[in-house]
């Protein structure tokens, strides 16, 4: 017989997002309640604060506004989903065992 694990995370359990440099391995974490538009953009589009390297993203492309629209409604999903008869969740790669 074989078994899968599957691990699913629901949006409650979703607390913060991470933004890492991929050059230098910088963090920083927001807290989903802290997430604003305009916060974001600044994060984003700004070059990493320890390398200086440039993220990738600039001010007023699609790519810049699609992210932005992913996190806000991240940030708002547990709230959209309370009290709902639905349970929602992602699948997430599972830590090995």
């Amino acid at each position: 017989m074989t078994y899968e694990k599957k691990c699913f995370i629901e949006p409650e359990d979703i607390l913060s997002v991470r933004f890492r440099c991929t050059n230098c391995g910088a963090m920083l974490t927001v807290p989903l309640n802290q997430i604003s538009s305009a916060k974001l953009q600044v994060i984003v589009a700004s070059p990493c604060s320890q390398c200086d390297k440039d993220s990738g993203f600039s001010y007023g492309t699609s790519e810049m506004e699609s992210f932005i629209r992913f996190n806000m409604m991240l940030s708002r999903l547990a709230e959209v989903m309370k009290g709902r008869n639905l349970q929602y969740g992602f699948e997430v790669k599972c830590a090995d065992d």
